[in-house]
């Protein structure tokens, strides 16, 4: 269902008005979104283990800015002045246009340059004495950005909100546990290319890890390191002529089976929304990605590899 166009203007005006002294982002995605979608509730023994989103429903306090340097109030405001810039999940459109999807779709083809670039950027700012927070931000993932929809990742941007803008600029028709799951591999991913020491190998998952120098000697399409199987990105180290990444990329999915607002909530005293510890978990097992089995008709030699499950939007 639709969020309601009237419904949609009033929180826009509220937003410009307040920002988000009054109401949390959760709030306003549950009043716009579809309240009579049955989803599975999270068992009890698979608590959290902080506060949920559902806790916080009343009364926030005005706590400024995001802490993530490119998710401010005041940018807040600015997305929601615009028409349409509500969607069910507050993030982008459900049925991006052409355009949007024409967008992700050169996005895609100059992600291998950009991060790069990016990557580059980084390097030399911690070569010249920038600090470890100013680099990679206070926080691992900037849920705020995916969630609001922002898609303009810039090289000044910290790790977390550069990586949360471009998913949403790769992945515009995705859904939301599919973005929230890709936003935590390309972080995880970016802050090893940039420094790869070994608090931030520790930090992630065996399957993760990138093949040891692939960096540093032939070159090859990095957006390879998105997949998150280590046998198919063997396949594609090996065989690049043969096959094409991008449409690998938009088939993968994540088994997700609760509720979409249930793989985050709201840190009322960080400030921010955060991914909750149980999606955290889900994610950092290989076990729960997916890709759709559609991708077998352009990619024969990946059936049987990997779990096989459609992607819905």
């Amino acid at each position: 269902m639709a969020p309601d166009r009237a419904a949609a203007a009033n929180w826009a005006s509220e937003i410009e008005k307040n920002g988000f002294a009054h109401h949390s982002v959760d709030e306003i995605k549950r009043a716009l979104g579809d309240s009579n979608e049955q989803t599975p509730a999270i068992p009890e023994q698979d608590s959290f283990g902080t506060p949920s989103s559902e806790q916080f429903v009343g009364q926030i306090p005005n706590l400024g800015p995001s802490s993530y340097d490119g998710s401010s109030r005041e940018e807040r405001q600015v997305q929601y002045q615009y028409p349409g810039a509500f969607g069910v999940d507050g993030v982008t459109p459900l049925n991006p246009s052409p355009m949007i999807l024409e967008t992700a779709a050169n996005a895609l083809s100059k992600f291998g340059f950009d991060c790069a670039y990016y990557r580059r950027t980084k390097q030399d700012l911690l070569a010249n004495g920038w600090n470890e927070a100013q680099i990679f931000g206070r926080f691992d993932i900037d849920v705020d950005s995916l969630l609001l929809g922002f898609a303009d990742p810039q090289d000044t941007q910290p790790v977390p909100a550069w990586c949360a803008r471009t998913v949403n600029k790769i992945l515009p028709a995705t859904n939301l546990p599919v973005r929230l799951a890709s936003t935590w591999l390309l972080t995880k991913l970016m802050r090893w290319l940039i420094w790869p020491s070994v608090e931030n190998m520790n930090a992630n998952p065996e399957w993760l890890m990138p093949a040891v120098g692939k960096h540093d000697v032939s070159p090859y399409d990095i957006l390879i390191d998105l997949v998150p199987w280590p046998q198919i990105r063997r396949l594609l180290y090996q065989h690049p002529q043969e096959f094409s990444v991008g449409p690998l990329i938009g088939a993968i999915g994540v088994t997700w089976p609760y509720a979409e607002d249930s793989c985050h909530y709201w840190d009322i005293e960080a400030g921010c929304t955060r991914m909750t510890p149980l999606f955290e978990s889900t994610v950092a097992d290989l076990n729960n990605w997916t890709l759709d089995p559609k991708v077998i008709e352009i990619m024969p030699q990946l059936e049987g590899m990997v779990p096989m499950k459609p992607v819905s939007a």
